[in-house]
């Protein structure tokens, strides 16, 4: 199905996209961070990972005005909300969900 492509294609690259923003937050670069957390947020938001795309929206805010303390602490809160978004969709069964509908 299409939200199976969706979420198997989320959980494949977005670690990837989640570990630049962290490494972006940790360089002090306000450019990178605004890419990355723009793009994991364009990722959480195609399968409706709102905590993610909220917080990676302010992730992305912060760096734009050069608020690198806040970026730090927002990353703490990013990789919580991004580990259980992932664990939520590696335990969902997908197809279980869509039979039942």
């Amino acid at each position: 199905s299409l939200i199976e492509k969706f979420t198997d294609a989320f959980v494949q690259f977005a670690p990837e996209q989640y570990n630049a923003v962290e490494e972006a937050v940790h360089s002090l670069d306000p450019e990178a961070i605004m890419r990355a957390a723009h793009t994991l947020k364009g990722a959480a938001a195609n399968i409706g990972g709102d905590e993610v795309t909220e917080i990676a929206g302010r992730l992305e805010a912060k760096a734009e005005a050069g608020d690198m303390t806040r970026c730090a602490e927002n990353v703490s809160e990013l990789k919580r909300a991004f580990e259980a978004l992932m664990e939520a969709l590696r335990s969902t069964d997908w197809g279980g969900l869509l039979q039942d509908a």
